[in-house]
């Protein structure tokens, strides 16, 4: 897809390239990916571009099920939002119980982590 046209005052920001980007930190890459689209139709472009990567990822390793939840700050006419939505491929009967069990691993994680953090790091 090439660069994304992102940033905090709506000027195209490209993404960094090669060497560059993979010795970026998660933070910094996390801080750059926060940053919002400059419009609906942009982001909605750069979710279609994930959704047909995500899709071609899932038949070249031949994943059955597959759900994918994404969110990106976008930038709309009245102000800063959200764009949020979900994709599947699979067994539709699955997806509820696909989230259900991500939500409760997620759920888990974070009371593991609630609990090491009264624990005094241990």
């Amino acid at each position: 897809m090439g660069a994304i046209e992102k940033s905090m005052d709506g000027e195209p920001m490209g993404l960094p390239d090669g060497s560059e980007f993979k010795t970026m930190s998660s933070a910094d890459k996390y801080f750059l990916f926060s940053q919002p689209f400059k419009s609906p139709d942009v982001a909605n472009a750069a979710i279609d571009a994930f959704r047909l990567d995500v899709e071609s990822a899932r038949e070249k390793y031949g994943i059955a099920d597959v759900l994918v939840i994404v969110r990106v700050p976008t930038r709309y006419p009245d102000g800063l939002g959200t764009a949020e939505t979900n994709f599947s491929w699979g067994d539709v009967q699955e997806r509820e119980a696909m989230a259900a069990r991500a939500l409760g691993a997620i759920q888990a994680e974070r009371r593991a982590m609630i609990n090491k953090l009264l624990a005094g790091g241990k």
